[in-house]
């Protein structure tokens, strides 16, 4: 099931989930264990949200803090990993308002690039993190960016 390593983001009628299993721990070279979960929801005259697709782009954030003394700098760099520009939705219109899952199948196989483990130590801090970026079309020719 899912773990407590998870993320929601809502938007006006869409909900986007992004869960990794517990310990969220990821291997360079494995592929990354994400799962994504969209949710459909009613628009305001009760009708079911007509979202016809989802551009996915999946990043690592490292950042890296240096504190000496009363000073400190942080670094933030983003490197791509994967880059979906069009995934279909797993509901149709008469599919009702659930938690569904999207096909991991674009970046199933993506192996994670080689990248300096996080640590921690007295004067330094390197950690990084998973940024998923979603961009919805709702049909009316606006994306809206999660």
């Amino acid at each position: 099931m899912l773990s407590a390593a998870k993320r929601r983001c809502q938007g006006l009628h869409l909900t986007l989930e992004a869960a990794l299993p517990s310990p969220s721990i990821l291997f360079i070279g494995s592929p990354v264990p994400l799962r994504l979960f969209v949710q459909r929801r009613e628009t305001a005259d009760g009708a079911p949200a007509k979202i016809q697709s989802l551009s996915l782009t999946i990043s690592i954030r490292t950042e890296t803090a240096v504190t000496a003394g009363s000073h400190k700098n942080t670094w933030v760099t983003v490197r791509e990993l994967v880059r979906v520009p069009v995934v279909e939705l797993p509901f149709g219109a008469d599919v009702p308002e659930a938690l569904t899952e999207i096909s991991n199948g674009p970046w199933k196989d993506t192996p994670l690039a080689d990248l300096t483990p996080s640590f921690t130590t007295c004067t330094i801090h390197h950690q990084h993190s998973l940024l998923v970026t979603a961009e919805f079309d709702y049909g009316h020719g606006k994306a809206v960016d999660v």
